[in-house]
């Protein structure tokens, strides 16, 4: 929901970004040398900037903002992290064992891991990290929200116990792991990771200064040696900066409107995928939704490539699933892509024609004559809005009539609750562990006899891909079957990157920073 901001605000954040752009560009004029014919005098490739926005609080499991966390990976490791076939890739960890049928795993770590000031990188460092995040609530809930405790087994091995069968759980324990010292003294806390590159200098309140770690135990070729980091105090900052050129690395999203705020002088730009899920809730109260051939009917209307491409501008990717098109678990069926003859045909299958040529198709109940005439829900946003006139006029196509009714955000939760409309459209993140549970036994679930606790005991019990990703192409297929909601599409965030980095061509889904550097 787009807020109003009032016009003193609005000049003091104009202000803020003047100072801030006069500071930084006045920082890039000391690096000038000597040689005025030399065009690119100025240019230290070996240092780019970023920003971050500014906190009073340095602790990275604290982090509430996207652009803080991926800096704070520039300097502190997880476990594991996700490429972009959302596979888990080992980073502090080195291997890993399920237990208990699928109620506990072990996990052992890297030996000979250092952090920034020496000292020796172990598992009592796992468990305290683990152990704040349980006591500490916030932004990385989701990827904790299964793990009961966590104990220590020898220096380089940690146990964690779970409260229920968690499917890859490797894709959760993407958070940074923090100094065990640091967390017992975080009335001082210091930046002290494993990361690829450690704090240099800290100007309060300013910037962060990072120099590349030249003990780091992966794998890691940059040019880049140093990293200075501006915090900045807001997004609307952070777009005037994007358009500044003085940004070397500057991500945003397509509902942000970042679009409007290409810089000039990038040169590399890429979009990537993200966890942003929209789709088609549906109102099982309604006794039409009950029907397979009829939920199977309003998702072959459905023009999801027009929403991916006039709604979206092609900042999205087309779903026919609740799982992102390019990952291992994705089941490529066809069958359901868009087809309005199979749509007609399954409505007139279920007894629906348009006998008085209205446009509006309709049934008999008994001697009652009921028009298709479906009413959805969604918030008032401009890309709601233009996905609705897509769905209308898809559904218009069949005959069917489709009221929109948009409500502020914080009406739409309790509406749905209310279970007064047929359609829900809804946009949620489904966290990078292609764990679909909320859509068969969580939030968004529908009533429908797909054996999903089935399924999550040949997901929990065995991290072999060989064993799972079968058993995910089958769950696909029920879903295809069955259809208990209707996939609209995962949204795109767009990188971009100056002269000084290589061109991108993908980006890890939760470690932007760490393919556009390690080049």
């Amino acid at each position: 929901m787009k807020v109003n901001i009032p016009k003193v605000k609005k000049l003091f954040i104009y202000i803020l970004v003047i100072i801030l752009l006069i500071t930084l560009l006045f920082r890039c004029s000391v690096l000038k040398k000597n040689n005025d014919d030399s065009e690119d005098a100025s240019v230290d490739p070996g240092k780019i900037t970023i920003c971050a926005y500014a906190t009073k609080n340095k602790n990275p499991l604290l982090v509430k903002s996207e652009y803080n966390e991926q800096m704070n990976f520039l300097m502190y490791d997880s476990l594991y992290t996700v490429n972009t076939n959302y596979e888990a890739e080992e980073n502090l960890a080195s291997g890993y064992k399920i237990q208990d049928n699928g109620r506990s795993v072990i996990i052992h770590l890297k030996p000979n891991v250092s952090f920034h000031d020496g000292s020796q990188f172990s598992a009592h460092d796992v468990k305290a990290t683990i152990d704040y995040l349980l006591n500490n609530p916030g932004y990385y809930s989701y990827q904790t929200r299964n793990i009961q405790s966590a104990s220590v087994v020898d220096d380089h091995t940690v146990r964690l116990d779970l409260s229920k069968l968690t499917p890859n759980l490797k894709l959760q324990l993407t958070f940074p792991i923090v100094c065990k010292k640091e967390l017992l003294n975080t009335t001082q806390f210091k930046h002290n990771g494993t990361g690829p590159y450690r704090m240099a200098s800290e100007t309060k309140g300013k910037e962060l200064v990072l120099e590349q770690n030249k003990k780091y135990h992966r794998d890691f070729q940059s040019d880049i040696q140093e990293i200075e980091v501006s915090f900045i105090p807001d997004i609307e900052t952070a777009k005037a900066l994007s358009g500044s050129g003085i940004m070397d690395i500057f991500y945003f999203s397509f509902s942000d409107e970042g679009v409007k705020s290409i810089s000039k002088n990038e040169t590399h730009k890429i979009d990537y995928l993200t966890d942003e899920y929209t789709f088609l809730s549906l109102n099982y109260e309604n006794s039409l939704m009950k029907e397979k051939a009829f939920r199977k009917a309003l998702s072959y209307t459905v023009a999801r490539d027009t929403i991916r491409d006039e709604v979206f501008m092609s900042h999205a990717e087309s779903t026919y699933l609740p799982l992102p098109p390019n990952s291992w678990a994705y089941n490529d069926n066809k069958e359901n892509i868009r087809n309005i003859d199979e749509a007609k045909s399954l409505l007139t299958e279920l007894g629906f024609s348009d006998v008085d040529n209205n446009g509006i198709i309709e049934r008999y109940e008994g001697n009652e004559k009921k028009e298709l005439i479906l009413n959805l829900l969604t918030t008032e946003d401009p890309i709601k809005e233009g996905i609705c006139e897509t769905l209308t006029a898809n559904f218009k196509e069949v005959g069917i009539s489709l009221n929109v009714q948009h409500v502020v955000a914080e009406e739409f939760q309790s509406a749905i609750e209310e279970k007064t409309y047929d359609l829900y459209l809804i946009t949620t993140n489904v966290g990078y562990d292609l764990d679909i549970s909320p859509f068969f036994d969580g939030v968004f679930k529908t009533p429908l006899s797909i054996d999903y606790d089935g399924y999550l005991k040949k997901f929990g019990v065995s991290d072999e891909m060989s064993v799972k990703q079968p058993e995910y192409m089958r769950l696909c297929d029920d879903f295809y079957e069955y259809m208990p909601h209707i996939p609209l599409v995962f949204s795109k965030n767009t990188m971009l990157t100056s002269t000084k980095l290589k061109t991108v061509t993908q980006i890890k889904p939760c470690y932007y920073y760490y393919e556009i550097l390690n080049q």
